[in-house]
This record gives C-alpha cells, sequence and structure tokens, in this order.
C-alpha cells in the first residue's frame, strides 16, 4: 500500500494528523515514532531516512540539533558542547566542567535560537530520545521549519 500524500494546499498539522490515523499507517509503522517520522518525511517530500537506535528520525531533528550546537558555541564557547536537547532545553558538557553537565532552555524567536533561562547544574542526565512524546517530535520538527523558513 504506497504512504499517504499530501494533498493539493493540504496543511502540514491536517496532513500529520491524517497520516497519523491512517490504518495502513498504524499497521506498518507500529512505533509513533517512527510513523511520525514517516508522516513528516512524506509531507516535506524528503527522501532519506536515519536510524538511531532502532527509530526512524527525520532529517529535521538533525538539523535542529546542528543549529542548537552552532548556538550554544556563539554564546558558551567552543569547548561547551550539546549533550542531548528537548524541544524546551538542551544540555550542555565542557572538558572544563569534569563530569558535570548543565541545562539551559530555549525557544525559537523569529527563527533565531534565544537561550531563556541561565545554565543550571544538572544531576542527573535523561536521554530525551526515549522520552519524546509525539507532541514532542511534532514541536521539533516545526521548531526546525520556523528556523528555516527564516532563512
Amino acid at each position: 500500500m504506497p504512504l499517504p500524500k499530501p494533498g493539493k494546499g493540504e496543511e502540514r498539522n491536517k496532513f500529520i494528523g491524517r497520516c497519523m490515523g491512517d490504518p495502513m499507517m498504524k499497521k506498518d509503522f507500529k512505533d509513533q515514532k517512527q510513523r511520525t517520522a514517516v508522516c513528516f518525511s512524506q509531507f516535506t517530500k524528503k527522501e532519506g531516512f536515519f536510524h538511531v537506535g532502532g527509530i526512524v528520525v527525520v532529517e529535521a531533528f538533525f538539523s535542529l540539533g546542528d543549529k542548537l550546537r552552532s548556538s550554544v558555541h556563539d554564546k558558551w564557547g567552543k569547548n561547551v558542547w550539546v549533550r542531548d536537547f528537548s524541544n524546551k532545553e538542551v544540555i550542555m558538557a565542557s572538558e572544563d566542567w569534569g563530569e558535570k553537565m548543565q541545562k539551559v532552555g530555549y525557544k525559537i524567536t523569529k527563527g533565531e535560537i534565544e537561550f531563556t533561562t541561565a545554565p543550571e547544574p544538572v544531576e542527573l542526565v535523561k536521554r530525551y530520545e526515549s522520552q519524546l512524546t509525539m507532541k514532542d517530535l511534532v514541536d521539533l520538527a516545526e521548531m526546525d521549519f520556523e528556523v528555516k523558513d527564516a532563512k
């Protein structure tokens, strides 16, 4: 069965909802994260997928991660790197901090990443990729679209 395709002029959110609820999509892509990635890929007509930990990840998440890494480097220097990120915060690490890590909130304003909180220590780092909900995945992809649209 072919994958759903967006109709002419169909809005992103309407297509994603229709695609996610499609009976064949639910059967073929039981994992909600994987189905979300496939639906976003169909909407953006991207062919390339990456497999990370058994989950298909849309290129948009890599793109947003690259933008976050660049913004972290610009703000805190090249010796600080992004260890993990969600749609609301970034976990940062640095050789200067030893084993300690810090988290900082962020949002996208007019296509630019804006840090919204001061860095604060994080004792235990949880990998976000295993905790993302479908809404988080949609938010991350929309944030990447917003950055790209502003350019």
